[in-house]
């Protein structure tokens, strides 16, 4: 994000005044492009974040089957919280 930061301190384009495109009006476009980027960036953070989570998720591999460990404990933790909350909204096998 530091990067992002960065490029809108330091973003100019430059524009010509007239009566028609004031200067408010240039200030509105920079704002709405630069909240463009900032959603696009934001999107991209977030997928890579989920497809890293996911990923982690999916990728189970305990040494030892009598072993117990922290990945294992976490999908049983989450697997009792989907069924605690399906049995709430009545969601059955």
């Amino acid at each position: 994000m530091r990067g992002t930061a960065h490029s809108i301190a330091n973003m100019h384009i430059p524009a010509k005044y007239d009566k028609v495109d004031t200067h408010i009006v240039h200030l509105g476009r920079m704002i709405e492009e630069q909240e463009t980027s900032i959603r696009t960036s934001m999107d991209e953070l977030y997928v890579q974040k989920t497809i890293n989570i996911i990923n982690n998720i999916r990728h189970v591999h305990p040494q030892d089957e009598n072993k117990s460990s922290p990945t294992k404990a976490f999908v049983a933790d989450l697997a009792g919280a989907i069924k605690k909350n399906a049995e709430k909204r009545n969601f059955t096998d």
